[in-house]
């Protein structure tokens, strides 16, 4: 008789000499009688000591986790939008005098190619502004191009006009844009404005800064359809000049069609 108590490396094998059922019985009994507990084999220290219950651990400024709370009654309420999560780091007041204040660009006009997925041929350019006779970094002029071309996909060809922007920076914002393109834009910011979450399908739409900061546009009547439009009408609502005059990007190189 095997006692269940053992381990199978202890199974007597059959007709093994003196296995008869008293003493395996008796070497049970002695066995469950004397088994230490799992306590008292693995951590012989804790012998006879309390154990007490730890609460957890908080970190500042973070509530520890409980029980889930009662559903928000009100079903309405939604997580703002990831673009007005964090307050701008300018006032109105602030953006108000830098774009009434003439500006000059630093650097003139010298395009380069801008890096992009697939086979759109972006370029871009880029200078610090000149405010007060001073070169500031922190209020830049940004402009991109890309010409008009074909798209082949399977058996249909498509058109694709040209794009362009035109923006001013301060620091992280863009306080001021002007947009051509196909896609479309709402405005995340600009409640009480008439196109606040709107969407604007038209080509060419402007940015206009608001209390709560960037990301409200205004359609663009009718649509500047080319950089050569769009940036005069640009310079104008920035009050900006560009250091030797407007160069166009594609000025000295060979427009190429991908048919």
């Amino acid at each position: 008789m095997w006692c269940p108590t053992r381990s199978p490396m202890d199974r007597p094998r059959s007709g093994c000499a003196g296995s008869s059922a008293a003493s395996t019985a008796a070497t049970c009994a002695s066995a469950i009688r004397f088994r230490p507990t799992r306590f008292e084999t693995a951590r012989p220290a804790l012998r006879g000591r309390v154990l007490v219950r730890l609460r957890p651990f908080a970190m500042p400024g973070i509530a520890p986790a409980g029980p889930p709370g009662p559903a928000c009654p009100d079903k309405t309420t939604r997580q703002r939008p990831m673009a007005n999560t964090q307050a701008p780091l300018i006032t109105p007041a602030e953006v108000r005098d830098i774009l009434a204040e003439p500006k000059e660009t630093v650097k003139p006009v010298a395009w380069a190619p801008r890096p992009a997925a697939g086979h759109a041929q972006w370029m871009e350019f880029s200078s610090a502004c000149r405010l007060r006779g001073e070169a500031r970094d922190d209020i830049i002029f940004r402009a991109i191009y890309r010409p008009a071309r074909t798209a082949v996909h399977g058996q249909a060809v498509i058109a694709l006009a040209e794009a362009c922007s035109a923006s001013l920076f301060v620091g992280p914002h863009r306080v001021a844009g002007v947009d051509t393109g196909d896609a479309f834009h709402t405005s995340l910011v600009g409640k009480g404005r008439q196109h606040y979450r709107g969407v604007l399908a038209d080509r060419t739409h402007r940015h206009v800064w608001h209390d709560d900061g960037e990301g409200y546009a205004e359609p663009v009547e009718p649509a500047l359809d080319d950089i050569a439009a769009l940036i005069p009408y640009f310079l104008r609502q920035a009050n900006l000049v560009l250091t030797g005059g407007f160069a166009h990007p594609m000025k000295g190189r060979q427009i190429e069609l991908l048919l």
